[in-house]
Order: C-alpha cells, then structure tokens, then sequence
C-alpha cells in the first residue's frame, strides 16, 4: 500500500492507475481483513466480470454520508455473512483504495449496491432447497395452474431470543454490543431465517423503491412470512392477503379457503405503521405483490381461488373448506360495512354479482315440530332468494327467504334482493302456485308463475304450519283483499 506519489491522489487519475498496476500483485495473498477478525484471499474476478462467485466476494460500502443504502445493506447482511465484509475501523487511506473501481475491476473487493442484496440473499443466506432453479416453474401457463411456492418456517425458535433478550436487560454491566450480539440467535439449519433478521430484512426493503422487491421477485426467494407459518415468494400469484386490521374471523376464514395472510408483526411493522404509511399509500411498491386488507381486495382473491378449484362452485368451496357459521358471518359483516362508504355503494357489478354468490347470508329455517322453539336460520347464497313480506310470522317463512337484519338490509336492497308482497306469499308459498289467468287476477307478474304447480312450493308446509298460516291469511283478508281489489278474497 506504499503510494510514493501521495495518498492524496484519487484512484482512477493518473496516479490511481499506477497503484492499480500493483493491485494485481495481491491476487492470491491472505491479506484482505474481513468483519469476522480473519483474513480473506484476493482472488481475481471472475470471468466477464461476474460479482457473485461462491461466497469469494468481499463486499464495501461507499462513505456513510453519501451511501445511506449502502450503510443499511451492509447492517442486514453482515451479521449472517460477516466473511463477505470488509473490516470495519480501517483507516481512511485504505478505505481509498479498497473503493478504487481499480481494485475492484482487477479482485473479488466488490462495492454493495441495492442490486446485489437479493442475490445475496438468494445465494448465500437461503438454504438451497428454498430457491427453485431457474428452469423449474417459471411461468404458469393459466390462473387454475398457478401453485403458490412455499418453505416452513420457524419461528418459534427466536423463543430463546426473547429469552436471552431479558437476561441481557438485567445485566447491565454487558456493553450494548455484547447485549444485541446475545439477543440475536445466529441462522441455524432448523431456523435458517431468525426472526429478528426477518424483520430488518423487510425494513431495509419497504424503506427503499420498487426495484429492491422486483429483485426479489426475480429471485424467486421465498421471505414473505404468513400467519400460517411458512414463508412465500414474492409473487402475486400467491394470493397473499394483509391479514391486519381485517377481523380474525375473516382472516380465519380465508386461511381455511386456502389463501396465504401477511404477518405484518413479523415483518416488523405495528398495526399503527400499517395504518399510518402503508395502507394509504396506495402506490407502495409492497402492494404490487400483496392484496390490502380491503373488501375489494378480499373479494378478488376469493374469485381468483374459485377458478382454482376443480368444482368452480362458490357453495362446494366453501362446504368442503369447512367455513364455519362465524366466519362466514364475519365476512357478510366485513361486506355490509364496506360496502358502503359515506353512505355510497362502493362495489362494482362485478362485485356486486359475486357477493350474491356468496353463502353467507342467512336464510330462514323451517320448524320441524310443533313445539316452541327459537327461530333457526341456515347460510345460503342470495340468488333466488327474496325479503320477506312484512306482516308475517317468521315461523311460516323457509328458505326462500333472507333474513334482513339490520346491518345487512340496504345491502339486500343494493344487491337487488326483491321483497315479496304479502298475499303473493300466501297465493304461491301457502295455497300453492297461480297459473294462467288466476295469477292475473292476484296481481303476479308473469315472470314470477311457476311453470307447473307444484314449482310454486319449493317445500310442503308441515300441517300444523299450515293451519297457522290459514288463521293468519283469514285475519288478514279485509285488509288483503283491499289492497288487491278484491283480487285476493276471490283467489281464496
């Protein structure tokens, strides 16, 4: 490192080229000082100047005050690959040097910038069976073939961290180095992505632009955390939904469907952070690859898993993924309560039709006995289905019929759900199905006839139904057959 000429030159003028003349003389000495405390040999670049070669790169960072990105590459990295550093604490002279793009044309001294990071990652930190090659699925040929790419993970294994963690705080004697070196177990083969590390790893990623998580996805590798703990590419064909603040219900309800939930905790992010920087920045480069936990979002994804199935029956998905009345309640709620905002319809008619798709909404249940008994419902979707007339007893109304609580009746009404007059209940639900011109006479619209009269009662009314619903027509009929014209009392 004698430079006669003065170690104010700048490699790259004329008495940089001079050293660089003798850089090649390291080549195969055991003198470049890595972070670990050891040395590492100059060896020469590799061929057509590649800058990844087995782990044989040292990597520096530019000064601390211009390369910012380069600081917090280095941060990430250099406690699971401390042999790929350059020493810290060097001199500002040899620092000249080992950033010389001489030196770094002629060895495997390499200056970290955020494109290598991914690569890094990929070649040097992942086991090698996370990462696919690069002939084995590279492009799914349609939405139904797309399989999403997952590894287990293991998480509970920072447990002794934590652990660790409380006993440095009551040590106080330990210098803070030797406290965050305790605090951080090291990758091992059953936790080869800690979760400490995982967390720095996503903050060095969202603090910077697209172009880190492109890399990512190129890469293939798979660091997505999800709260079913496995680790997924970064695709978004893998249908990853951000679990937070979407209800538990709903987020368990999409777990059994199949699709993947974001852990935002274990990528370091507070549902605050979430709430405050992620989720109204609509154009954040993370949403490019996961869906945000909005109602449209959700109903996208639940779309694109229905193709994915070999039934394509949105009532089959879900009975054979086991969706529990819970759940499917928390997603009619997640729908009545996003669906409007500011007391506008938010949903397109694509939307809008999927969702009548949905069996989540309740429908009236038919007693079986004569006994007392609270009234039952069962989830159904609402196509062919009506709101009920208003005046009847609920204990006469089955399955035809939704249940219009509430939270969810101006979304019944949004969805087009039609309401059915009263004495067209008793006229097609009670005394059987209107043909031809007594239909005409009751009022009922030709599009509401059945074909064939026994169309017109989709289930018999147990007996002793039936007698109440003679008493309750009778008691109504002055009023009934006012409204109609008389139309009603002649139909009886």
């Amino acid at each position: 490192g004698d430079n006669k000429r003065g170690e104010s030159e700048r490699p790259g003028e004329k008495g940089g080229r001079k050293s660089g003349g003798r850089y090649v003389d390291l080549i195969g000495l055991h003198l470049l000082p890595v972070a670990d405390g050891s040395f590492a040999i100059f060896r020469p670049k590799a061929e057509g100047g590649a800058t990844l070669h087995q782990s044989t790169n040292v990597y520096v960072t530019g000064a601390s005050a211009r390369d910012a990105r380069g600081a917090a590459a280095r941060a990430l990295l250099e406690p699971v690959l401390p042999r790929c550093f350059l020493s810290r604490g060097l001199g500002p002279a040899l620092m000249v040097h080992f950033r010389s793009a001489s030196l770094q044309r002629q060895s495997n001294v390499t200056l970290l910038t955020d494109r290598h990071v991914a690569d890094i990652i990929v070649r040097e930190v992942l086991p090698k069976g996370w990462v696919p090659p690069q002939n084995e699925g590279s492009r799914a040929r349609g939405e139904g073939e797309f399989r999403p790419r997952t590894v287990k993970w293991n998480p509970d294994d920072d447990e002794e961290a934590s652990q660790e963690a409380m006993e440095v705080k009551r040590l106080e004697a330990e210098t803070e180095e030797k406290a965050k070196q305790r605090s951080r177990p090291a990758p091992s083969p059953t936790n080869p992505v800690p979760r400490w590390w995982l967390r720095r790893l996503w903050t060095y990623f969202l603090d910077g632009d697209a172009l880190g998580l492109d890399a990512l996805e190129a890469a293939r590798a798979p660091l997505l955390p999800t709260l079913n703990g496995r680790l997924c590419t970064v695709d978004r064909r893998n249908l990853v939904v951000c679990a937070e603040p979407l209800p538990p219900q709903v987020q368990q309800l999409l777990l059994r469907l199949g699709c993947l939930c974001l852990d935002p905790s274990a990528m370091g992010l507070s549902p605050q952070q979430l709430r405050t920087r992620l989720l109204p920045d609509a154009s954040h480069p993370l949403w490019r690859f996961v869906f945000r936990p909005h109602l449209e979002d959700v109903l996208q994804v639940l779309q694109r898993m229905l193709h994915r199935t070999s039934s394509g029956d949105v009532a089959t998905f879900f009975s054979t993924s086991r969706v529990t009345p819970e759940q499917a309640g928390a997603l009619r709620q997640l729908v009545a309560d996003e669906g409007f905002k500011g007391g506008r319809l938010r949903l397109g008619n694509e939307d809008l039709s999927f969702v009548k798709t949905l069996p989540v909404f309740e429908v009236y249940k038919l007693r079986e006995g004569e006994e007392g008994r609270q009234q039952e419902y069962e989830l159904a979707s609402l196509v062919g289905k009506k709101r009920p007339p208003t005046g009847i007893p609920l204990r006469l109304l089955d399955g035809r019929f939704v249940r219009p609580s509430r939270e969810i009746s101006r979304l019944l009404e949004s969805l087009g759900v039609p309401a059915m007059a009263e004495e067209q209940f008793y006229t097609n639900c009670v005394f059987g199905a209107c043909e031809g011109e007594r239909a005409e006479e009751v009022g009922l619209k030709a599009k509401e006839r059945p074909r064939q009269r026994t169309e017109g009662r989709t289930r018999e009314l147990p007996f002793f139904l039936f007698q109440e619903a003679c008493v309750e027509a009778l008691s109504s009929l002055s009023r009934l057959s006012r409204k109609t014209e008389g139309r009603f009392r002649q139909f009886l």
